[in-house]
């Protein structure tokens, strides 16, 4: 499930836990669609603690959200230690233009930090 837990200028902080669905999207999409609307990109970060996955539906809306609006984001910012979801990030950095950096769960405020830079 995603929750958007701080909307502040272009930087969007959202945590995801448990298992993702295609309707977790409907929350995530239109969200970050506001706010490039009104400052011409966002910021994301996706604190992931607990997650378990993406259900077959909701990697179809992941394709669709990472070519649309994530073209607009400038910044992401994964803060998790789970390996699998820190080396999808690593793999798929070079197929975007967003600046993606990785931190531990421990390092949450340097990623903030960054994100908001």
């Amino acid at each position: 499930m995603f929750t958007v837990v701080k909307e502040q200028g272009p930087n969007v902080v959202v945590e995801a836990e448990g298992m993702i669905h295609s309707s977790d999207y409907d929350v995530l999409t239109p969200t970050l669609e506001a706010v490039v609307k009104e400052h011409g990109h966002a910021n994301l970060m996706i604190i992931a603690e607990g997650l378990k996955g993406e259900t077959p539906s909701a990697m179809t809306k992941d394709a669709q959200f990472g070519f649309g609006v994530y073209r607009d984001v400038k910044k992401f910012a994964l803060v998790s230690d789970e390996t699998w979801l820190r080396a999808a990030v690593h793999m798929m950095s070079p197929f975007t233009s967003t600046e993606e950096r990785v931190f531990g769960l421990d390092e949450r405020a340097d990623a903030e930090a960054w994100l908001t830079a």
